[in-house]
């Protein structure tokens, strides 16, 4: 069982942000980090993947999320 939950969604490629948005407290501190579409378009694509790969971190797509 999950006890606490973190979704996360429109990062738009933008790594600095993200890393603010995961140093956060109640992120860093959840069970589990869900992440949903719109991760990618936008300046650091690659950088915010690799952040966002880990076993704590299943992705949603958006289905209408256009592919690079």
């Amino acid at each position: 069982m999950t006890g606490t939950v973190a979704v996360l969604s429109d990062i738009h490629g933008m790594l600095g942000p993200l890393d603010q948005v995961l140093a956060e407290p109640a992120v860093a501190s959840a069970d589990l980090v869900v992440v949903t579409g719109d991760h990618t378009w936008g300046p650091e694509p690659a950088e915010v993947l690799d952040r966002l790969v880990g076993p704590r971190r299943p992705s949603a797509p958006d289905p209408r999320q256009r592919r690079p």
